[in-house]
């Protein structure tokens, strides 16, 4: 269902329910038949494209519900702890620290121990760089020794060591200038759409192509775990290799990021605007949470 705010009044209150979801794959329905109504929803006609969601409210309880992910073949929980690592955002300076925490964790063997990694902005990169990178693949680093590499020591970290990082590694992304991409992506933009360039477009473009496409991770296609790219493929939607897919041993990760919508339909000033903060699994997507905004109309 899409909802458009519409303008309004001079003071108004607008509860807003965020409910986590869990989606099967889009497919169709078979030329002749339709799906049946329930709770006075009407049977879609057919051929007609649907996705099955299961969606809950935040304060709802399920005794005994299994998370997907706790269900699925290809993400194994044994041996696991129930526990995440969380990466801060900061842009660069936020990938390169996650980067580190990601090494050191992996000399001491601990990723293959912590159920989940999430991350947002930058920390969101190194996130999902370690978690799709495809292992090698022609130009990326066929093992998590060669894309993380060995923390050094601080004595170690000259200029001279900083300046021999080899292009497989994840260190490499922040040194190849997301400025100078985010102007080569402004400029394909502007030809392509016109000017002034979509700077979200922009912006997507530029941190696709420097932490994720150098290193496999195609900005195409969707990525989910192992068990869904058979589901999926087995309803014709998409081939395997449409997909990132994660690498063995990878926590599952939550990627949290904003979530936006036309500028003309906010109905409050840039500076007061609050933004929906969204977490993405490779198996659902949503966020638990009640709140109530409240917008008043800027004085005329």
């Amino acid at each position: 269902m899409t909802t458009t705010l519409a303008p309004l009044a001079a003071r108004a209150a607008l509860p807003l329910l965020f409910a986590t979801a869990i989606a099967v794959p889009l497919s169709s329905t078979p030329p002749g038949e339709a799906l049946g109504g329930t709770d006075g929803v009407e049977s879609q006609p057919a051929g007609a494209s649907f996705a099955e969601v299961l969606a809950w409210s935040p304060k709802a309880k399920f005794p005994g519900y299994v998370y997907p992910e706790m269900a699925d073949e290809a993400y194994v929980m044994a041996g696991r702890a129930e526990s995440a690592v969380c990466f801060s955002g900061g842009g660069l300076r936020s990938f390169i620290a996650s980067v580190g925490y990601l090494a050191g964790m992996h000399k001491l063997g601990l990723l293959q121990r912590v159920g989940y990694t999430s991350g947002v902005s930058g920390g969101s990169w190194a996130t999902t760089m370690y978690t799709y990178y495809k292992r090698g693949a022609p130009g990326v680093a066929p093992s998590d020794d060669e894309l993380l590499g060995t923390p050094p020591p601080p004595e170690e970290l000259t200029p001279a060591f900083l300046a021999s990082i080899p292009s497989t590694s994840a260190r490499a992304a922040a040194t190849t200038g997301l400025l100078r991409e985010m102007l080569a992506a402004a400029l394909v933009d502007a030809v392509m759409k016109g000017w002034p360039a979509d700077l979200s477009s922009v912006w997507r473009d530029a941190v696709s192509r420097v932490f994720l496409e150098p290193y496999g991770v195609s900005p195409k296609g969707p990525f989910a775990l192992n068990a869904s790219v058979a589901a999926t493929r087995s309803r014709g939607v998409y081939s395997e290799s449409d997909f990132a897919t994660p690498n063995e041993g990878a926590p599952l990760p939550v990627v949290a990021f904003s979530l936006l919508g036309p500028a003309d339909l906010v109905p409050f000033p840039p500076k007061r605007r609050a933004y929906t903060v969204v977490e993405a699994t490779p198996l659902y997507v949503g966020v638990a949470g009640l709140r109530n905004v409240s917008y008043r109309d800027p004085p005329a």
